[in-house]
């Protein structure tokens, strides 16, 4: 068992798209790129780049809207390929993918919580009470509506449970009817954008399902487009829908804030740019060559482990090196740093992905995702 888990690390199963695990990794990249630039600045250690890179390192957060776009795709495709596929074996895999390392995080960062609770005196029973509200919520997956968790990035998870509650019965309830499909999620990509516009507020926008939906709703819609190698048109257009994407993507890093609308319109354009990248990476090219390189895989199969345990693990590799250098820390240690951090949590996701993860996968049934 683990030599396969082992050599599923560099293997592509023949049901995978190689380009998929590439855009896997890149959001996990994003996403740890954001965090360590931000607990540097919460240090007071960060750099002083320009405004450009500054812009840019802040909106790294994109790394999650490409995390749902691929979610919304693959769950999506499973449903869409699995017609009899049952809701009890539904839950069961997705259950089975999230939960036992999810738990186990979970009860391990609650320790570390407690830890430092007992060196906080006075202040250790707020934290053990805000503990175990946050405990609450993030067992009932509702901590991005409930503002309370064990940690700060577990309001994803939040997002994608309550995404597989629904997804099963409204694919199913408009399988019969083809046209109902694109007119559903034409909606669902609407409508969070109107509502982040009536609410003009960028952070409820980050983390409550509602405003996050089309970025699943986009990803979801690109299983049911047809190819873009199926037409001759279609197939014309691909390096020009490559390279619109990546501007709309250049706009969105670095577009001032004070642009009227940028909260609502920001992730709305992120999303369909990201869609156009998923679907085009689907097609021969020199898109889908770069993000099917071997290099990804690993990073692809270990990303959801890496993801839970990056702010412990990687947190505590990067402190550990930083603080081993003194009072003055170069620009050049704290790149080191990140490399560090990015290599610890990686390592955690290894560790937990041959321990635990892999093992699971066989008991789980149908597609896999």
């Amino acid at each position: 068992m683990l030599s396969s888990a082992i050599r599923s690390l560099w293997t592509s199963r023949p049901s995978e798209d190689p380009p998929l695990h590439g855009l896997r990794a890149l959001s996990l990249l994003m996403i740890l790129g954001l965090h360590y630039w931000l607990a540097l600045g919460q240090l007071g250690i960060a750099p002083e780049p320009s405004l450009l890179a500054e812009r840019s390192l802040n909106r790294l957060d994109c790394g999650m809207d490409l995390f749902f776009v691929l979610s919304g795709f693959l769950i999506a495709r499973m449903l869409k390929d699995s017609p009899t596929l049952a809701a009890g074996q539904f839950y069961w895999n997705r259950l089975i993918r999230i939960a036992p390392a999810f738990l186990i995080f979970v009860a391990c960062n609650a320790l570390v919580v407690l830890y430092f609770a007992s060196l906080a005196g006075t202040q250790g029973n707020a934290i053990r009470r805000e503990l175990i509200v946050g405990l609450c919520y993030d067992l009932l997956y509702l901590n991005n509506y409930a503002g309370h968790s064990t940690a700060i990035h577990l309001w994803s998870l939040g997002v994608e449970v309550q995404f597989y509650l629904v997804a099963p019965w409204i694919f199913w309830a408009l399988r019969k009817v083809k046209w109902a499909w694109p007119l559903f999620l034409a909606l669902a990509l609407i409508t969070p954008f109107a509502l982040r516009l009536a609410y003009g507020v960028q952070g409820a926008a980050y983390q409550f399902t509602h405003l996050r939906m089309d970025s699943l709703a986009a990803g979801s819609l690109v299983a049911f487009l047809p190819s873009p190698v199926e037409s001759q048109l279609l197939s014309s257009l691909r390096s020009l829908g490559a390279l619109l994407a990546a501007l709309a993507l250049a706009f969105c890093l670095l577009c001032p804030e004070t642009v009227g609308g940028y909260s609502a319109w920001r992730y709305s354009l992120q999303h369909v740019a990201f869609a156009t990248l998923l679907w085009l990476a689907l097609a021969p090219g020199a898109l889908r060559f770069l993000l099917s390189a071997r290099v990804w895989l690993p990073i692809a199969r270990v990303s959801y482990g890496a993801y839970l345990w990056h702010m412990l693990a990687g947190g505590y590799g990067a402190s550990a090196w930083l603080n081993s250098k003194g009072a003055t820390i170069t620009q050049w240690q704290l790149v080191v740093g990140f490399f560090v951090f990015v290599g610890m949590a990686i390592l955690a996701g290894l560790v937990s992905f041959i321990v635990l993860e892999s093992p699971l996968l066989q008991l789980r049934r149908g597609h896999r995702k």
